[in-house]
């Protein structure tokens, strides 16, 4: 059977719930969703309590386990030029790239982000979740939860 997101790639570079939670229901429609974790303790859920029984000791944490099925896992280092240019190989082939950093972080990196093919990029503010979409047919844009065009 066939699922409605299959063939389209999503590089999650969220942590904690919400962006996690949003890449599982990605993943759960079929969408290839690929999670990005940095190379020190990589996602805070991975080692939050409770814990599963019989869970390998680097991702034992309940919480991640059930945010991350279906999903693929990469550590990068992205403050890194060699973990950049991994990064930029993946986002050129992503349709989605999700994210739950602080505001202005990725922003630094846009040059990274922009202009590297196809891609929605999805971030979680103060005001809601805002994003921004390039879909394959030509520019576009997305309404965020208060209305507003971004």
């Amino acid at each position: 059977m066939s699922l409605p997101l299959e063939g389209i790639r999503v590089l999650d570079l969220s942590r904690l719930l919400p962006g996690p939670f949003c890449s599982l229901l990605l993943a759960d429609f079929g969408a290839e969703v690929i999670k990005v974790e940095d190379l020190g303790m990589g996602d805070y859920a991975r080692w939050s309590p409770p814990y599963h029984e019989g869970a390998q000791e680097s991702a034992k944490g309940a919480l991640f386990l059930g945010l991350n099925r279906n999903k693929t896992s990469i550590r990068l280092n992205l403050k890194e030029e060699r973990g950049r240019e991994v990064f930029l190989r993946l986002v050129q082939d992503a349709d989605v790239v999700l994210e739950s950093f602080r505001p202005g972080v990725l922003d630094r990196r846009r040059r990274v982000v922009a202009g590297q093919g196809r891609h929605v990029r999805g971030s979680r503010g103060s005001a809601g979740w805002r994003v921004r979409a390039r879909p394959r047919t030509g520019r576009g844009r997305c309404r965020t939860p208060s209305g507003s065009a971004s």
